[in-house]
């Protein structure tokens, strides 16, 4: 990779030649046409290897999608109980409430001896 990094592009009379740097007398060494085909296939290579971690991240993307999809739905059926818990133990309070009030007035009617 070190190689890739000391790439410069150098003019020519014809076309552009990929040179390297830093060579000891320090001039400019143009790579052969092999050198520019190996740095073809090194570019394929990597570029394939990030299209497949790309489909691979938006794979995973989907993926993480969905699983937010079904926690969301879990949450929500979740607060329905809830709620639903909340009103029953309001209804089961007020029957309770009705429950000892009437159980009081039957028990100071029985008390009394006298039905309305």
């Amino acid at each position: 990779m070190n190689f890739i990094k000391n790439l410069k592009v150098c003019p020519s009379l014809f076309f552009m030649n990929i040179c390297r740097e830093g060579l000891a007398d320090k001039s400019c060494s143009c790579l052969t046409f092999e050198h520019f085909i190996e740095l073809d296939k090194l570019y394929q290579t990597t570029d394939t290897e990030l299209n497949r971690l790309f489909i691979k991240r938006r794979k995973r993307e989907k993926e993480l999608e969905k699983k937010k999809s079904v926690l969301t739905t879990m949450y929500d059926e979740l607060q329905r109980l809830r709620d639903d818990i909340e009103l029953t133990e309001k209804l089961l309070r007020a029957l309770e409430k009705e429950y000892y009030e009437t159980r009081n007035e039957m028990s100071s009617v029985l008390q009394s001896g006298k039905l309305d």
